[in-house]
C-alpha cells in the first residue's frame, strides 16, 4: 500500500480562477487545478489528451484506472442555465467535438441517470441564486478542491445553503480487491437542478443493500463486461444516530475518552452487496456538524490516526453535515 497527498486548491489563493454562474467557469478552474496550475500553485498532474471545445473538456488520470471524466460546462435549457455544470466518467474518449462524446464505458449511462440536465451525467451546482440568471457574473461562489493524480473532490459554496458546500467527486477509490482492480473509478454528483438541499448527493450516506443517489462506479470489482454500476457509500451511521445524512449525534468530544471519532467512507457495490473499498482521503465523523468550524484542522494523536491531519468541510444535506478531508501525506493508494 502506497501513500499520497491531496493538494489543496482554493478560490482565495493568489491567481486562482473564480467560479460564477457562467458557462466555462468550472472548466477553467479544473483546467488550472488539475493540468496547468495558477500563480505559484502547481497542478495535480492530470492529462488533457484532447483540447477543450467551447465549454466542454475532458480530464484523464495519468495513473490508476486511467479513465477520463467529461465536463459539460456549457449551460443548457432554461431550467438548468449556466449555473450548473455536468460530469460523467468514460473508460475511453476519442472525441468531444461540440460536446458530443465519442467513446466507450460511460458511467453513469443515460439509462441509469435520466434526470440530469444531460442524460448520463451528474450535476454540479456552481451558483443556485435565481438572481444570477439575469446577471450570472454578479455573484462569485467560493470553492475548494482536494486533488492528486488519481482523485478529485470539488466543494463549492453554491448558495443552496449559506456557508455550506455542495460536493462532487471523480476519480479512483481505494479498492479492497486482492487482485488488480482496473475499474475502481467513481463519480459522485447531483441528480438534477439544485433548488434545495435534498438534491445535493455528496452529503448522503447509504447502505450496502441500496444505492445512494448520484453514486456510480465504472464497473464491478470483477472487471466483467457490463459497465457502469450503481453504488453506495456509508460511514459509521450506527454511532451517528441519523441515517439520512452525514450530521451525527455522538457527543463531541466523546466524554469517556475526550476523543474525536472518525471512520472511512466505505464504497459498496449494491448489485452484489460487497464493500468495494473506501473513498481516498475523505472521512466520516458521527459528531454533529455544529461541533466543527469550516476549515478546522484536526490532528490525530493515537493509533492509526497518529500523524494524520484533517480539514473539516461543511456539506449540504437534509440536516447538513461535515466530512473530514485528509491533508497529510498519508492518503492510501493502490
Amino acid at each position: 500500500m502506497a501513500n499520497s497527498q491531496l493538494k489543496i486548491y482554493k478560490s482565495l489563493d493568489a491567481g486562482a480562477p473564480q467560479c460564477y454562474g457562467i458557462t466555462g467557469s468550472l472548466l477553467d478552474i479544473l483546467n488550472k487545478c488539475l493540468v496547468t496550475g495558477y500563480g505559484s500553485t502547481t497542478p495535480a498532474g492530470w492529462l488533457k489528451p484532447l483540447p477543450d471545445t467551447g465549454s466542454y473538456g475532458i480530464f484523464t488520470q495519468p495513473s490508476g484506472s486511467l479513465v477520463s471524466f467529461f465536463i459539460n460546462d456549457a449551460g443548457g435549457a432554461t431550467t438548468y442555465t449556466s449555473r450548473y455544470a455536468n460530469v460523467s466518467g468514460w473508460e475511453t474518449i476519442s472525441s468531444i467535438e461540440g460536446g458530443n462524446v465519442t467513446g466507450s464505458g460511460q458511467f453513469p449511462t443515460a439509462a441509469q441517470q435520466v434526470t440530469s440536465p444531460v442524460p448520463g451525467s451528474l450535476g454540479i451546482a456552481k451558483n443556485s441564486l435565481s438572481s444570477s440568471i439575469a446577471n450570472p457574473s454578479s455573484s462569485v461562489s467560493p470553492w475548494i478542491i482536494f486533488a492528486d493524480h488519481m482523485t478529485c473532490y470539488i466543494f463549492i459554496l453554491n448558495s443552496v445553503v449559506a456557508n455550506i458546500y455542495g460536493g462532487t467527486m471523480f476519480g479512483d477509490i481505494y479498492s479492497y480487491s486482492t487482485a488488480s482492480d482496473s475499474y475502481k473509478a467513481m463519480v459522485i454528483g447531483n441528480h438534477g437542478p439544485i433548488v434545495n438541499n435534498t438534491q445535493e448527493n455528496f452529503g448522503r450516506p447509504g447502505y450496502v443493500t441500496s444505492a445512494t443517489t448520484g453514486h456510480f462506479l465504472a464497473r464491478s470489482y470483477t472487471g466483467a463486461a457490463g459497465g457502469s454500476i450503481v453504488a453506495s457509500k456509508h460511514g459509521d451511521i450506527g454511532k451517528s444516530g441519523i441515517a439520512s445524512d452525514l450530521s451525527g449525534k455522538l457527543a463531541y468530544p466523546n466524554g469517556v475518552d475526550n476523543g474525536i471519532y472518525i471512520c472511512p467512507f466505505y464504497v459498496c457495490e449494491v448489485i452484489n452487496t460487497n464493500i468495494r473499498g473506501v473513498l481516498r482521503g475523505c472521512w466520516h465523523t458521527p459528531h454533529p456538524a455544529t461541533s466543527f468550524t469550516d476549515g478546522q484542522i484536526i490532528t490525530g494523536t493515537t493509533g492509526d490516526f497518529n500523524g494524520k491531519t484533517f480539514m473539516a468541510v461543511k456539506l449540504i444535506g437534509t440536516n447538513d453535515g461535515v466530512c473530514l478531508m485528509e491533508t497529510s501525506n498519508t492518503v492510501i493508494t493502490n
